[in-house]
């Protein structure tokens, strides 16, 4: 067996970090979905050690070689190390991530760490990519129901899949690097549920999850070329729990909170294109969401658009009544199109 040699994930050079960190770190973390790395390798083996902390929910670690996804797993809880590819062809280099693929739960303790990479071959940095694009969304963005049977309706990471979402699509089709920050069940207002906390402004300026650190972010590290929101689907279902006659009332109120978080998304990535995408899973808010964005506009914000997405039909879920992948990879050119669109604009 070929002799493997140890590579430090946050110090190395060779590696493209993805995800939110701050470099002070004993190893690399990763905390949001599609948090990782990328490396080119020409080897015949790769390995991970990581390290899992949770109570329930069992993080997943998605494997994508020269941008095509071969291998997906869950981790144990504690230290292990995997083999992530084995018996590759080391006259050839392939450009190889290693991406979280699940989305951490707020409450649920799940830290996750790359300790360190392992290979028998050489390694050397992946190209640079042209963009880098930064998701802010709820379930849709974590990629839940596009993965399992159709009629599956637990809540578990082996039905979510960050790599096949719209945004992992996207990122794929323009040769990108993103980075995410999501939470099912989360809006721009609040949860599904009408839950206050439930909502990601909250969580934007952090690190990671409260129970993480709660550390303020320093957006100055790895600045944005454009934003993706894609938000509002479960601020549609707490606003048509409520009477109807408090309804008008909400809608002002979650218009408000849509204009304050551009407002926040621009302050801290002040030369991204801002692009708030809405409607994969129903369009009944869509004209809020726009006139929010075209309140921005007339303030003066000229990089933040609108994109309307097409709903889905319940031909067309997947597991938990939720888009299945097709419509996912469908949503994700389309964003990738009109990011393609708007980004050569500002060039």
């Amino acid at each position: 067996m070929p002799e493997l040699y140890g590579i430090d994930p946050l110090r190395d050079d060779r590696v493209l970090r993805m995800g939110r960190y701050t470099g002070r770190e004993e190893c690399f973390p990763l905390h949001w979905t599609g948090s990782g790395v990328r490396l080119t390798a020409a080897c015949t083996c790769l390995e991970a050690e990581f390290e899992a902390e949770y109570r329930v929910h069992a993080p997943w670690v998605a494997v994508l070689a020269d941008g095509a996804p071969v291998a997906r797993f869950p981790l144990g809880r504690g230290k292990s190390r995997v083999t992530v590819l084995a018996g590759m062809n080391a006259d050839f280099a392939h450009a190889i991530s290693l991406v979280r693929d699940s989305q951490p739960v707020e409450g649920d303790g799940g830290a996750l760490r790359l300790r360190r990479l392992f290979t028998d071959g050489e390694v050397t940095a992946p190209p640079k990519p042209k963009w880098n694009i930064g998701f802010l969304g709820d379930s849709l963005t974590v990629g839940e129901g596009c993965l399992g049977p159709g009629d599956g309706q637990e809540w578990i990471g082996a039905w979510m899949s960050g790599t096949l979402s719209y945004g992992g699509t996207a990122l794929r089709a323009l040769g990108a690097r993103g980075r995410f920050l999501c939470q099912g069940g989360y809006g721009v207002y609040c949860g599904w549920n009408g839950d206050p906390n439930g909502n990601i402004p909250r969580l934007y300026e952090s690190v990671c999850l409260p129970e993480g650190a709660g550390e303020a972010y320093d957006f100055s590290l790895d600045p944005l070329d454009a934003v993706v929101i894609n938000l509002g689907t479960n601020d549609h279902s707490a606003l048509m729990a409520l009477p109807e006659a408090e309804r008008p009332g909400r809608k002002e109120e979650l218009k408000r909170a849509a204009v304050s978080f551009l407002e926040t998304v621009r302050r801290r990535e002040k030369n991204a294109v801002l692009l708030w995408a809405y409607g994969m899973c129903g369009n009944e808010l869509d004209a809020l969401f726009r006139l929010a964005v075209e309140e921005r506009r007339r303030a003066g914000d000229e990089r933040c658009f609108y994109l309307s997405l097409r709903p889905a039909g319940p031909e067309e879920y997947g597991c938990r009544a939720h888009p299945a992948w097709s419509i996912q990879r469908e949503e994700g050119l389309q964003i990738a199109a009109e990011l393609e669109k708007r980004l050569t604009e500002k060039a």
